[in-house]
């Protein structure tokens, strides 16, 4: 059922985690229920609702996994992980319908687990550094910049570590970069905006963890190094970058 879910096929892998639900909530042959084991299939169950639109559906699983991996596993231990997991998960339905405010408390639940690591306390610096970005991407979304900014600087910081074994996502780290970026443009300050803009194109050129280079998003952040030079006067220097951003096609945002 998990294989079918890493497919895409969300509406299949459903019924099959409900069952999963059904029969964790029974417990073993003893009848010991285990809350941590209940709590991911729950969460399952939601990521499918979510992963179809469906997110008031997927809120009340979410929120049965919440209250479930809260018990811990069958000896009290509470996964910080798991948790933090879906108190993301919380926050992306909110987020998702626009309901940045909404969201914003649940994203720094999700940081503050995520800074505990798992159940040995190892921390995921790339699961870290995603929670990190959506606080500040719901800040920047309400149009409070420099909330937003110190936010965004930490998700640089946790994705430049990579995951655990190292591995670093040029894409989503060029995301955060190019966020910091923005966020000192969108309060006018181009000089302090323009290393930012540029380390973004850096990372964007390098692709994701497969190696596909996202051309929008690196169009994008072209356009706003070239953009940064304009208000500080370098003409010269901005047309350079506006003409790479040009050659694929992506028009000034």
């Amino acid at each position: 059922m998990d294989l079918v879910n890493r497919q895409g096929q969300y509406a299949e892998a459903l019924p099959w985690f409900e069952r999963a639900v059904a029969k964790a909530e029974k417990g073993d042959i003893h009848g010991c229920v285990d809350p941590a084991s209940l709590g991911k299939s729950l969460h399952m169950v939601g990521f499918c609702y979510f992963s179809q639109g469906q997110y008031a559906e997927a809120l009340s699983w979410f929120g049965r996994a919440i209250a479930q991996t809260e018990r811990g596993d069958t000896h009290g231990r509470i996964d910080p992980e798991s948790l933090g997991t879906s108190f993301h998960q919380v926050g992306y339905c909110y987020f998702s319908q626009g309901q940045y405010a909404e969201a914003l408390p649940w994203f720094e639940r999700a940081v503050d687990q995520a800074e505990k690591g798992d159940v040995h306390g190892g921390v995921n610096p790339a699961s870290l550094g995603k929670s990190l970005y959506m606080v500040g991407f719901c800040y920047f979304s309400q149009g409070h910049y420099a909330e937003a900014l110190p936010w965004f600087e930490r998700a640089v910081s946790a994705t430049e570590k990579g995951d655990v074994e190292g591995c670093v996502d040029a894409e989503s780290l060029g995301t955060s970069l190019h966020h910091v970026g923005d966020c000192y443009a969108r309060q006018e300050q181009y000089a302090e905006a323009l290393p930012w803009f540029e380390r973004a194109v850096a990372a964007k050129e390098k692709g994701d963890g497969h190696g596909r280079v996202d051309s929008e998003s690196l169009g994008t952040s072209l356009h706003l190094v070239g953009r940064c030079y304009t208000r500080l006067g370098k003409f010269e220097e901005a047309r350079v970058w506006v003409a790479r951003a040009s050659r694929l096609g992506i028009r000034e945002p």
